[in-house]
């Protein structure tokens, strides 16, 4: 069902082509504008699932091409000019969710309890950041996880490890991957989008944290890269089929097919997310997931783990923001509360090379300190999790560096999945663990960490402005 050599997806699909005959679809893929279609597939592609159906395969892709976006170019321009803003100058980004969206979990009373926490968490920030804080969600598309084991024992009997609902199901007869899920996830993903903007015009909304659903943003990894090619569009045709009007602009996604797109390779982004990232499994410079990355116009992050050099980072730079655009490249650090001794020494040496200005700094706290307890369940210690975030500032703030993001893994349900240090050691388990992937804060403890955060904040703006007055002086 998986392997774990480097799929040959150039030739699952030329297998396809003869049986293919639509004028449109040979005019599409066959383009001139080769890269758009089949670059990242020259790659090495890793962790990926084999679909065994490849007419299945090719019959979502194509219904893919020509489903409407999720979001639309203006949204994802928007949040790159608010980024570039926090980048050059100063504010707060927010990236916070679920591990894995279930489809089954996307109803709207689900979505607006995740959007009522993360809008007490953005108005918690902008506090120190007034109107400079930026949201997004791990939603609305978050339904791939590359694993590290690509099967697993279940009462003796091997099956595919659980990819996301957009791959699999968690049930164990449900673990053949299916690329008609791919179908369901962008129905579900646009479902969730207008429960986004509903809940930013409706009375839930109390404290007008997002005044207008614009203002929300999604993001989530890009990891199911058939899916994600397959919901390229083109920016700037989007404009000139959809001409200003301010009903189209609260509430639908404007955009256009993928058979649309022209030769501005620039306008091409990917209408799956606002901001996409590439997880440390799969950020090898040379690998399928990054030649497909640094083709789209959206924001874009990488995440990064001890493992990285100074060279892979400099790499990654010239790779995804040769231009050196503000906003463009978010590098998201997941050491871990036990390896920043390592973070130290890398931004050392990155200051060194000079490059702490071309990207920004984002802190993941959560991945780095996940271990598996004594009964078998994945968790993390929320004292960990803090105490990562504040050895970040610290290191980075000493080399006048602005800590410019936060990465979380959260929920606004009643589970308990991380723990604390002063814990019983069984305190997370079968009733308590709901996550279908990795640990996540339940409400209280993310308010606990973000007022860490919030801390964290204000003693960064202090030391910053002071670093500023003393260099003027």
């Amino acid at each position: 069902m998986y392997s774990e050599n480097p799929i040959n997806y150039s030739a699952q699909k030329s297998n396809l082509k003869d049986k293919i005959s639509s004028p449109l679809f040979s005019e599409m893929t066959f383009s001139k504008h080769s890269w758009m279609n089949f670059s990242w597939r020259k790659h090495t592609l890793n962790q990926m699932p084999r679909y065994k159906d490849a007419d299945s395969l090719e019959k979502s892709e194509r219904i893919l091409r020509y489903l409407p976006g999720i979001v639309s170019y203006k949204g994802v321009q928007r949040l790159k000019e608010k980024l570039a803003y926090i980048h050059e100058y100063e504010g707060f980004a927010l990236q916070i969710g679920d591990c894995a969206e279930l489809f089954n979990q996307s109803s709207r009373q689900q979505i607006f309890q995740k959007m009522s926490l993360f809008s007490e968490l953005h108005s918690m920030v902008n506090k120190i950041y007034p109107s400079n804080v930026v949201s997004m969600g791990r939603m609305a598309g978050q339904f791939a996880k590359p694993r590290s084991l690509i099967t697993e024992d279940h009462h003796g009997t091997t099956i595919s490890s659980y990819f996301g609902d957009i791959v699999n199901g968690l049930k164990p007869e449900d673990r053949e991957p299916n690329s008609e899920r791919m179908i369901i996830g962008h129905g579900v993903s646009c479902e969730t989008v207008n429960n986004i903007k509903l809940f930013c015009h409706s009375s839930s909304n109390l404290s007008q944290t997002f005044e207008y659903a614009e203002d929300f943003f999604t993001c989530h990894e890009a990891y199911l890269l058939p899916y994600e090619q397959n919901l390229l569009r083109n920016g700037g045709q989007e404009s000139e089929l959809h001409p200003n009007n301010s009903s189209q602009k609260k509430y639908h996604s404007y955009t256009t097919s993928n058979a649309d797109i022209d030769t501005k390779e620039d306008l091409v982004y990917a209408s799956s997310a606002h901001f996409l990232w590439v997880g440390e499994r799969t950020r090898k410079i040379a690998d399928a997931h990054m030649a497909f990355i640094r083709h789209i116009d959206n924001p874009i992050g990488v995440k990064i783990s001890s493992a990285v050099t100074v060279d892979e980072i400099d790499a990654i730079i010239a790779s995804c923001n040769p231009s050196g655009e503000f906003g463009k490249l978010s590098l998201i650090f997941r050491f871990g509360k036990s390896k920043m001794a390592a973070f130290k020494k890398l931004v050392s040496e990155i200051v060194a090379k000079g490059l702490q200005n071309d990207f920004m700094w984002m802190c993941d706290p959560m991945h780095g300190n996940t271990y598996t307890a004594s009964n078998g369940f994945k968790t993390r210690k929320v004292e960990d999790i803090t105490d990562e975030m504040e050895m970040f500032f610290s290191i980075l703030n000493h080399y006048n560096i602005p800590v410019s993001g936060l990465h979380l893994e959260a929920s606004p349900l009643t589970v308990y999945e991380c723990c604390s240090k002063n814990d019983l050691e069984f305190a997370v388990n079968d009733l308590t663990f709901f996550s279908a992937c990795d640990p996540r804060l339940n409400q209280n403890q993310s308010i606990q960490v973000v007022l860490k955060l919030v801390e964290l904040l204000s003693a960064q703006k202090i030391i910053l402005n002071s670093k500023k007055l003393k260099n003027i002086v």
